[in-house]
């Protein structure tokens, strides 16, 4: 919504932030449903398997609603998720049921979006008992800021150095032989004579 004067209305900002907010919140729940179905999830899905197929899911294969699943099924999960979201707020928070239709093909995209940004707050969260053990170290007076920082500079370094190959030394007296260079056997003359005589 525009103004006179091409100065947006106030209207126009709460539209514009509540849509953004929305958006930002969608792709964070998607995300944080990633993590969920890929630590719990992955136990309900292959109970959910097992008793509504013939054949159980193997040992050996981690699934879940989301995790380790092809567009098609993210997709789905996307729809399911966000029709049931739309309903408990036109049910319980007396949302406007055209505005909740209307917003249901973004939420989607976004949540689809979030479900693959999911892997990399993963990683963050799988990272976070080491950095707390630190932090509880220092609170504790055990380390200081200064000793886990050399030694996070000392990991890098030995990481970057290049590893040295140790060589067997040589005994006492034995020289190291090269190998012989390969030898073509020389041409018999009379072969050659035979193939000069057959072109001819």
């Amino acid at each position: 919504m525009v103004a006179r004067g091409n100065k947006p209305a106030k209207g126009g900002y709460v539209i514009s932030y509540g849509f953004v907010s929305m958006i930002l919140a969608v792709l964070l729940e998607g995300a944080i449903l990633y993590v969920l179905d890929r630590h719990a999830g992955v136990g309900i899905y292959r109970w959910w398997h097992d008793i509504t197929h013939k054949n159980r899911l193997p040992v050996s294969e981690d699934r879940g609603f989301i995790y380790q699943r092809k567009a098609n099924a993210k997709f789905t999960f996307a729809i399911v998720v966000t029709l049931i979201q739309n309903a408990l707020l036109i049910w319980r928070a007396g949302t406007n049921p055209l505005a909740a239709a209307i917003s249901i093909p973004v939420e989607v995209v976004a949540l689809l979006i979030g479900f693959y940004l999911g892997p990399f707050l993963n990683r963050l969260w799988e990272r976070r008992r080491p950095v707390l053990d630190v932090v509880d170290r220092i609170e504790s007076g055990e380390t200081t800021v200064a000793g886990e920082a050399r030694k996070v500079v000392e990991s890098i370094r030995h990481h970057n150095e290049p590893e040295l190959i140790e060589i067997a030394p040589l005994k006492t007296g034995e020289v190291q032989k090269e190998p012989a260079p390969k030898t073509e056997p020389e041409p018999d003359p009379r072969e050659l004579i035979r193939k000069f005589t057959q072109r001819g």
